[in-house]
């Protein structure tokens, strides 16, 4: 896609716990193409449901997603 943010806010959630998270990737645009991207480290609780919330607000462009991966922490 052409005219992608370089700037990407998340909100990362579980129970009452919130993080913000902002992605900064280098260039004026974005040239990401099925990449993926760390958020970060995170210590869900197993009993509380995890939320990924991205928002378009603070953003330079489109911003596209289509998927997250939540994997373990060994």
């Amino acid at each position: 896609l052409e005219n992608n943010s370089t700037i990407f806010n998340w909100d990362i959630k579980q129970g009452s716990k919130k993080m913000a998270v902002q992605i900064k990737l280098e260039g004026s645009k974005s040239t990401l193409r099925g990449e993926w991207i760390s958020l970060g480290d995170f210590d869900f609780k197993t009993k509380n449901r995890a939320e990924a919330i991205l928002y378009s607000k603070g953003a330079n462009g489109l911003v596209p997603a289509d998927a997250i991966l939540w994997v373990p922490i060994k």
